[in-house]
């Protein structure tokens, strides 16, 4: 339609889009101002009624224009500066609530103000050469793609750090999920995972501390608390990565290993830490143990069940408890 081929071909004079892509540039710009600027109708009511005013005002400009080939461009001139007025105000603003985004923002809206206003208010400017309007236009176009580029840089790399951040919050909060706060070893709710992905040579122990009562009771319930957290650490290294060691909770602890083969090693494991626990002051630190096999029960709450109803016969069995005055070598 501006060079006229539409009117001469199909004897079209009452349509007329010279202006329409700044008119539609101009709405698109408003929607990404308020979207930028984080204006939402729940938290700046004024700023997003108004910025739906402007468009309703662009958008019924941009009908006029269509169809009134002597009101497009200055609709399209119109059009501008109001864009650039609402994006102006809504940066004042929002800069003085303290958004970084839009004091970064507001550089660029200035810039592309002041260089856009001589644009849409002047026909030339005389000088050495003649500059003409549509270089100025291009000059604040320029110039404000350039900054906003570096405000969206800006807010790209707030964004990482926010994402980044709440990794580690979800980390963190999957940690304190899944570990025992006293021990800082697998929980129970660690154990169920981890028995959903036991396979069928795994085994499972089911450890209970012989004696935490009475150190509770003599004591307190902080030397309680020594015992268990001291029993946890030297266990944990002895076992090493032939097993996992858990807290179900209380007195009651739980070694998960995926080798059946492994069976001799934890054994060894649990005599050498009652050793280190009675020489380093727990002189009466035992533990009773009950082991199953995926092999046995093919079932991780059968495994659990077994290795339980055989630590409770282990127990009762006190002559043939791994700990109980002297060292015995014990079997299932």
């Amino acid at each position: 339609t501006s060079m006229l081929i539409t009117p001469d071909l199909f004897s079209l004079h009452w349509f007329y889009l010279a202006g329409a892509p700044l008119l539609l540039s101009n709405i698109a710009y408003v929607i990404f101002a308020k979207n930028l600027l984080q204006i939402r109708l729940s938290t700046h009511p004024k700023l997003y009624r108004s910025a739906q005013l402007v468009l309703i005002i662009l958008g019924v400009l941009l009908l006029i224009g269509l169809f009134n080939n002597h009101w497009i461009l200055e609709s399209a001139r119109f059009g501008v500066g109001l864009m650039m007025s609402y994006s102006l105000i809504a940066a004042v603003y929002r800069a003085y609530e303290g958004s970084k985004v839009a004091c970064f923002y507001l550089v660029a809206i200035v810039t592309f103000f002041v260089i856009g206003s001589i644009a849409i208010s002047s026909s030339d400017l005389e000088g050495i050469y003649t500059i003409y309007v549509e270089h100025i236009g291009l000059l604040a176009v320029t110039a404000e793609v350039l900054l906003i580029g570096l405000v969206l840089g800006y807010q790209f790399a707030q964004i990482y750090q926010e994402k980044e951040h709440n990794l580690r919050m979800v980390e963190h909060s999957l940690q304190i999920a899944q570990h025992d706060s006293l021990t800082g070893m697998p929980n129970r709710y660690a154990l169920d995972i981890a028995l959903e992905k036991l396979d069928k040579n795994a085994m499972l122990i089911v450890l209970d501390m012989d004696n935490l009562k009475m150190y509770n009771d003599l004591f307190g319930h902080k030397k309680g608390d020594e015992m268990l957290q001291m029993f946890a650490q030297v266990m944990s290294t002895k076992l090493g990565s032939y097993g996992v060691l858990h807290r179900m909770g209380g007195d009651e602890f739980v070694v998960t290993s995926d080798e059946a083969s492994f069976v001799e090693h934890i054994k060894n494991s649990i005599s050498e830490t009652i050793d280190a626990m009675r020489k380093s002051g727990f002189e009466d630190a035992g533990v009773s143990f009950g082991i199953s096999f995926m092999t046995e029960t093919g079932d991780a709450e059968k495994l659990i069940s077994l290795a339980d109803e055989r630590m409770y016969q282990h127990k009762r069995r006190a002559d043939n408890k791994l700990y109980r005055h002297k060292r015995r070598d014990d079997s299932v």
